[in-house]
Parts: C-alpha cells; sequence; structure tokens
C-alpha cells in the first residue's frame, strides 16, 4: 500500500473512532439512566443523556486530542491577556496553559454542568482559583449584567465553535464583547473548503455530520467557522491559517489563529 494511500485512509477513516466512542459512551449513559436509575422515559428526550454522554466520550477522547495539539493550543492559550472569557473550557484540559502573569479574570463559560466537577478540580490544580469562574450557561446569553459588550480583552475558543447553538451569531456576539483592540484566539476544526465539497474530503464530512452531532455533543463537521469569524466585524489583524503538518485529505480541517478587533 502506498504512503499516500495509507495517509488518505488514516484520514478517512479517523472520525470513525470518535463517532465510535461516542456511540458507546451514548448507549452506556442510555443503559445507566434506564436500569440503574430506573428512568425509561428519559431516554426518549436527548437532552437527558446528550451532554451526559458527551462529558464520557471527552474524557476518553479528550486528553489525547489535547495532547496531540499542545504546541499550538499552548502559543494560542498563552497569547490572552487582561479579562478572558474561555469558551467551553470542559474539564480545563487547556488552563494550564494560560500565562497567569498576563490574566487578571477568567469567565469559563461551560453550559455542560456534568463537566464542571473535573473543570472546577483543575482550576485550584492550575492555582487560578482566584481569578477562574466557572459561568454554567453558553455564549448565546452574552451581553447581561455580568460581561458587557466591549469589556473582554481576549476570547480563547478551542474546538468550541464546531457546537455552539447559533454559531455565526454566537461569533458576532463574540466580536461585540471584544474591547477595540481584544484579541479573539481560536483553534477550531471547519468545513472542507468550498473547492473541496464534491471530493471524497467533503462527501465523508457530510456523511459523518448525519449521526455526528447527536454522539458527539451537538458538534457539526461542516460549518464553515474560518469564514464566519472573518465576517463577524472590522478586524484590525487577521492571522488565521490551517493547522501545520495537514495532509489535505483531513475530514476535520482546522484553522489555528488570532484576531484583532480594528480600533
Amino acid at each position: 500500500m502506498s504512503l499516500d494511500l495509507t495517509t488518505r485512509l488514516q484520514c478517512y477513516l479517523f472520525p470513525l473512532t470518535l463517532l465510535a466512542v461516542g456511540f458507546a459512551c451514548a448507549i452506556v449513559t442510555i443503559l445507566e439512566i434506564a436500569l440503574f436509575e430506573r428512568r425509561p422515559k428519559d431516554i426518549l428526550s436527548v437532552s437527558k443523556w446528550q451532554d451526559r454522554a458527551f462529558s464520557r466520550t471527552w474524557a476518553l477522547v479528550g486528553p489525547p486530542a489535547v495532547m496531540a495539539a499542545a504546541p499550538e493550543i499552548k502559543t494560542i492559550v498563552s497569547q490572552a491577556y487582561g479579562t478572558v472569557i474561555d469558551v467551553g473550557p470542559g474539564g480545563g484540559l487547556t488552563l494550564k496553559y494560560f500565562d497567569r502573569s498576563k490574566v487578571t479574570k477568567i469567565y469559563g463559560v461551560e453550559p455542560n454542568v456534568g463537566r464542571h466537577p473535573a473543570l472546577r478540580e483543575e482550576v485550584e490544580r492550575c492555582k487560578l482559583g482566584d481569578i477562574y469562574t466557572v459561568v454554567p450557561y453558553g455564549v448565546e446569553q452574552f451581553p447581561n449584567d455580568e460581561i458587557s459588550a466591549g469589556s473582554i480583552d481576549s476570547i480563547i475558543c478551542i474546538r468550541t465553535l464546531c457546537s455552539v447553538p447559533n454559531p455565526r451569531q454566537t461569533i458576532k456576539k463574540l466580536y461585540n464583547l471584544l474591547k477595540p483592540g481584544g484579541r479573539l484566539l481560536v483553534f477550531e476544526h471547519c468545513a472542507v473548503p468550498d473547492h473541496k465539497v464534491m471530493s471524497m474530503e467533503g462527501i465523508l464530512q457530510g456523511l459523518y455530520n448525519i449521526p455526528w452531532p447527536l454522539f458527539l455533543g451537538g458538534c457539526e463537521l461542516n460549518r464553515k467557522t474560518d469564514e464566519w469569524l472573518k465576517q463577524a466585524g472590522e478586524w484590525g489583524k487577521i492571522e488565521l491559517e490551517r493547522r501545520k503538518g495537514e495532509t489535505g485529505y483531513e475530514i476535520m480541517p482546522e484553522v489555528v489563529g488570532v484576531l484583532v478587533k480594528a480600533g
């Protein structure tokens, strides 16, 4: 088998491994609710088991996913300064990359309350307890009394914009929360480029995306997150590029970089 074909197969089958883990965790969670907790009716409502199942899934696939991208994620997170919004921190796997000397306040916006115990434990382990506040709802509820428009220095999005509700509007909200000169720091997977929509990568991305949101916490593979970020508002600087080392066969291509709000 040629090296090129091997690379293609690895890229094409990688999402299947994540989907299999997500499916298995969903089954375990459903059985737990129906048999051990004796709430069989609850399994008919996706909202009653989806977040819980994804917490299980990410506990398994999250650590190796972060480790595999550690240099890029560290570079992104360490650029945060001042008052920060950490979008979807989950169990806090990336908290260790904050530069404590640069940040004064961090809001960890995590609507999946099942991940809060692990997140709070990691906050303490990283000695961020005095500046880190766990926010138990999504960014779509900003601005509010706690966080107002134009009040944030840095916003971090590490593989989270794939699952937020109404992504285009949410990204615009994030833009509006930034101060002039504020930074939006991102590491996100997104849709394959338009010229590859009818390629094998584009076709597989579409097929994987049918069951994907159900078993991977509402994540969608085909969001044009890179385009929506650029269109969110007036940026003074955009340094957004494909992740280094990608082969072009990825079903989950990733973009990395920083966008600085004009002003």
